[in-house]
């Protein structure tokens, strides 16, 4: 059968790489992730190229090539989902075809512009704009940088909203425990194996609640430890040194700062998010006894 990485991951559905939308996946992920502004030059390099007769021969060329490596990165030979990692080959075309448009669009400027202005002048303020155009994306998607979606789409806020492709990066798999853990009681508290930075990022932005409190380490007793069970290793912080999860025992000793000994205990698994037959988190709800001193 199909492995589940195999396919991609948009609109919150898992799809087969025979699937439109894993054939549209590269396009459909330019368009989404790339800053408006960029996609706008690109498109007006693309235009401009094509109708300059002078330079058909190269339009042609770069046209040709882009295309066919375009058709190549949709078709299921290719890999699909993980971003723009497994199509980074299609970025020299496009800023290629950016320069381009970037070049027409000062002499078009320079035309049209009723104030006389040095061209100089005109190529400082156009590189000024693309600079506020990305000091602006950056500030935008703090605290979660890693998932850029730009304003075309709605931003990263509304992709994670309708579920149209990953915003975490890594471990998008824990948005499917939001509903379960949002209905835990107030002031909850939870570990997460290996990274709280997902749950960080869901809270930002209201998809989880904000007295849940996050924990970073097992010495903070958690209510509840959220572990992924994706295939690759995850080792997790203890007490007792670094330690892979699948090795992890049902029971642990732990000394705390304050130099007291713990057991700890995770061994009752309180829930279990499955997709298509493949468990993906387990949340064990914790239990804590004290033994004594140091």
């Amino acid at each position: 059968g199909e492995r589940l990485g195999q396919g991609v991951k948009i609109f919150g559905d898992f799809h087969s790489i025979y699937s439109l939308a894993a054939i549209s996946y590269p396009p459909f992920t330019l368009l989404i992730t790339m800053n408006s502004l960029h996609i706008l030059l690109v498109l007006f390099g693309m235009v401009m190229l094509i109708k300059d007769k002078a330079k058909k021969p190269l339009a042609s060329f770069f046209m040709f090539t882009f295309i066919m490596t375009l058709l190549l990165f949709m078709s299921p030979l290719a890999h699909k989902g993980d971003g723009e990692r497994n199509f980074l080959m299609l970025y020299p075309f496009l800023a290629f075809f950016a320069g381009v448009g970037t070049r027409y669009s000062i002499q078009l400027l320079e035309k049209i512009s009723t104030i006389k202005m040095h061209h100089k002048k005109i190529v400082v303020g156009c590189l000024l704009l693309v600079l506020v155009a990305g000091s602006i994306t950056i500030l935008t998607v703090h605290p979660f940088e890693s998932s850029y979606f730009n304003l075309m789409i709605g931003g990263t806020s509304t992709v994670a909203k309708y579920d149209i492709q990953p915003v975490t990066y890594w471990l998008d798999e824990f948005k499917l425990t939001l509903e379960w853990i949002n209905q835990l009681p107030k002031n909850t508290s939870i570990a997460v194996a290996p990274s709280t930075a997902p749950y960080s990022w869901y809270q930002s932005v209201g998809m989880l609640r904000e007295d849940i409190i996050l924990k970073d380490s097992m010495v903070e007793h958690p209510d509840y430890l959220i572990a992924s069970q994706k295939e690759f290793p995850i080792y997790y912080a203890t007490k007792k040194g670094i330690v892979r999860r699948d090795d992890m025992p049902a029971i642990l000793g732990m000394t705390d700062d304050n130099g007291l000994h713990w057991e700890l205990q995770y061994n009752k698994v309180a829930y279990v998010e499955n997709n298509q037959g493949v468990e993906l988190v387990k949340i064990y709800k914790m239990k804590y006894t004290l033994l004594g001193h140091e």
